[in-house]
């Protein structure tokens, strides 16, 4: 008999085809016919912010899921999910899973007409249950309004210029509106105030120039 032989498969998802389970469901079905029964195999998904990341922390990390309905990359509700450790109180938040370009159909793929203003409802809810260590992952989004969006559930106001006013504006915040943005207005209260937020990103793109958001994007 031959040596047992160990192979430890970690795989990001294969964006718009297949996910990191199934990467890895796939390679190892396929080894195995190759190598027979005398390999075994261990997987470790992995994760770069975008779609996937809170599947590859909630079993190492033993985090428990909350579903929630908030506002689609298109303005209309969506459910998407947030993560929960209890014993550090720290939240976990994808925003893919609110603000994500999987929610949107293809032919509607427009950064002008999407808003990210379902993940700051993740936040926000993460926040008020007194979760104020909170970890997003970004990327994988449908959008490009410059986190406009995701401020607006957290007590930002948002003013666009009209013919004669600056007017309030009381919907979503999309891309489009960057165009004729007036000005914003904080809330008195600090936003998430006492809180540490952090992001999981491998990417380090500025909003414009040659390599920025705007120009991949558009």
């Amino acid at each position: 008999g031959g040596r047992m032989v160990r192979i430890l498969l970690c795989f990001d998802k294969f964006k718009g085809t297949l996910s990191s389970e199934q990467v890895s469901s796939t390679v190892s079905g396929t080894l195995r016919s190759i190598l027979g029964p005398c390999v075994s195999f261990e997987t470790v998904p992995l994760s770069d912010g975008g779609e996937g990341f809170l599947a590859t922390l909630k079993g190492p990390l033993n985090l428990c899921t909350q579903k929630l309905q908030v506002t689609g990359p298109l303005g209309t509700p969506v459910e998407s999910e947030l993560c929960l450790c209890d014993k550090t109180k720290t939240a976990f938040i994808e925003m893919s899973s609110a603000s994500g370009s999987w929610l949107v159909p293809e032919d509607q793929r427009n950064p002008l007409n999407t808003t990210t203003k379902g993940t700051g409802e993740l936040i926000k809810h993460a926040y008020d249950k007194g979760y104020h260590h909170i970890i997003v992952g970004l990327g994988g989004s449908a959008t490009n309004d410059g986190g406009v969006g995701t401020l607006q559930p957290l007590g930002l106001e948002v003013y666009l210029d009209s013919p004669e006013i600056s007017t309030k504006l009381e919907g979503p915040f999309f891309g489009r509106h960057l165009l004729n943005l007036k000005g914003v207005r904080l809330p008195k209260q600090p936003l998430l105030e006492g809180a540490q937020v952090e992001i999981a990103c491998d990417v380090t793109n500025p909003f414009v120039g040659e390599n920025g958001a705007v120009h991949v994007k558009c």
